[in-house]
């Protein structure tokens, strides 16, 4: 299978802003013992985001894992954390790049804080399209791939 190209931290901090922002409001669950963001939180936070764009697009995920053709489960996440998430921040988590394979697809994240968009993290994660039945990697399904290509 062909790699897609890694994104630089450079590419997703300095990335133009995207159409569609997931809003997170940091709650009191979400911090650690030193009172920030707990490192693992912020891929739940690119996930509700990934569900939220799809969403956003009329594709629903709850669907396509309740009883949909197609799965795309992870197979490689990273985050670089540049600033810190405090309990009772807002931010926003924003989509802002795209890799689309024939059967996988890479996604650029960033979260900004406030309104001056601090930005806290930028992230990735690579999804590989997989049939429900015979969890054999598939085509990304049209209305998915029309959704990401609207990502630069």
């Amino acid at each position: 299978m062909p790699r897609i190209a890694v994104f630089t931290v450079e590419e997703l901090r300095d990335a133009p802003r995207p159409e569609y922002g997931h809003p997170v409001e940091v709650r009191f669950q979400d911090v650690d013992g030193a009172a920030i963001v707990f490192y693992s939180r912020f891929f739940e936070y690119f996930h509700d985001a990934f569900a939220g764009f799809l969403g956003h697009h009329g594709i629903s995920l709850a669907e396509a894992v309740r009883s949909g053709e197609w799965l795309a489960p992870l197979v490689h996440a990273d985050a670089e954390y540049l600033s810190r998430l405090r309990f009772g921040d807002s931010a926003v988590v924003e989509l802002v790049r795209a890799g689309i394979g024939r059967t996988s697809l890479r996604v650029g994240y960033r979260i900004v804080r406030g309104p001056e968009r601090v930005v806290c993290a930028v992230g990735q994660t690579v999804h590989v399209v997989v049939d429900r039945q015979e969890w054999r990697p598939r085509e990304v399904p049209a209305e998915v791939r029309l959704a990401f290509e609207t990502l630069p």
